[in-house]
């Protein structure tokens, strides 16, 4: 088994993020609906692109937008087919130049 003591600067440490995030968290509360629903949406987008540029998809945080904008545009199951030209890239042997 492992055991781990933190120190007491490290525990003092965490004790004042903790306050902290406490305070932002606290903030974020205060915000109007729509403040939050912007601020939820920001955040998916960049989860979204860190997440693909990590896997080398070369995916910038304004296409993510576009393509999560136009595929919840309607909700409906056909909306991909209907788009999936406009986002999935034709492979370079089949493009005729």
């Amino acid at each position: 088994m492992v055991c781990f003591a933190p120190s007491t600067k490290r525990i003092k440490t965490l004790k004042s993020l903790q306050t902290e995030l406490g305070r932002l968290g606290s903030a974020l509360e205060r915000l109007d609906d729509a403040e939050k629903s912007w601020l939820h949406r920001c955040a998916m987008i960049c989860t979204i692109g860190a997440s693909t540029r990590i896997e080398n998809a070369v995916l910038t945080d304004a296409e993510i937008e576009w393509v999560d904008t136009t595929l919840s545009r309607d909700g409906h199951v056909t909306t991909f087919d209907l788009h999936k030209a406009a986002i999935i890239p034709i492979p370079s042997n089949r493009l005729h130049l």
